[in-house]
């Protein structure tokens, strides 16, 4: 994949003439002229836009840039700006999609726009979150005796034939029990 290296600024949609975007990630205002209350024009130097991490919810951030126009305060998503701005999107799809998984770098060539499934799904997503749920399990029999330890509920569940929902009730003392078995999560 070849990188352009020159930096090429595009209008942001909706706010045309106040605001433009690059295509590495940037946002910035234009010159312009506001006309004040008293009736004389005020001119306003342009400036690159300052970027601030918000979670929403994802524990990983992603850039969001404020913007105001005629009075009212507007907050974008600026991976979302470089899309609307640089990619074309034939099939309407709604989601943005980093192909890097890294939710900070928003250079067009790291873009794509994509369905809500093909984003959940993609890259390392699912194993992250399975790595991050995962809870180690110590099996005993019903006199306390020490059976075996597991990575997993689901490894577990498969081993003693249990079923998982089972296993995690008894680990969190809703039941007692479940196959004359007791399950403790491992610290």
């Amino acid at each position: 994949m070849e990188i352009n290296k020159e930096e090429i600024w595009k209008d942001v949609v909706g706010f045309e003439g106040y605001y433009e975007v690059s295509n590495k990630g940037r946002v910035r205002s234009v010159d312009r002229v506001i006309m004040r209350s008293n009736g004389f024009p005020l001119p306003v130097k342009g400036k690159i836009m300052p970027q601030y991490k918000k979670w929403g919810h994802s524990t990983i951030p992603r850039l969001y840039v404020n913007f105001c126009k005629d009075s009212i305060r507007y907050v974008r998503s600026v991976s979302r700006l470089v899309g609307e701005a640089f990619i074309p999107n034939q099939e309407n799809l709604p989601q943005i999609n980093h192909k890097d998984e890294n939710p900070m770098n928003n250079c067009v060539e790291n873009l794509e726009w994509c369905s809500n499934e093909y984003n959940h799904n993609y890259g390392t997503r699912n194993l992250r979150q399975s790595l991050k749920l995962r809870k180690s399990i110590d099996v005993f029999d019903l006199n306390g005796n020490f059976l075996s330890h597991h990575d997993s509920i689901k490894e577990a569940a498969r081993i003693y034939n249990c079923d998982e929902s089972s296993i995690t009730k008894v680990c969190k003392n809703k039941y007692r029990y479940t196959n004359k078995l007791v399950f403790r999560y491992s610290f």
